[in-house]
């Protein structure tokens, strides 16, 4: 349930319900709670028992858990992004 509410959340820590200004997307804000987001939706993906496409499909099992890492990696990379900028 905590899974499907974090962007939720997340719209509404960041104050998305007004028309933020382009330069609001560079801010430490944005930038550690949206990596903060994904980072934690990719490592929830990956500890799910049950994936979207089995891992027996031979090329989309294994692509899924990819995209997560991958998701993973992202969010992490925009945290470090809005610790050190």
């Amino acid at each position: 349930l905590i899974f499907y509410a974090l962007p939720v959340f997340w719209w509404s820590y960041n104050d998305m319900d007004e028309d933020p200004s382009n330069d609001y997307f560079l801010s430490i804000k944005f930038l550690m709670s949206t990596g903060t987001l994904i980072s934690s939706m990719g490592f929830c993906y990956l500890l799910l028992p049950i994936d979207f496409a089995f891992d027996w499909i031979p090329i989309f099992g294994t692509m899924d858990d990819l995209l997560a890492k991958m998701a993973f990696g992202a969010g992490v990379m925009m945290c470090y992004m809005g610790y050190q900028f």
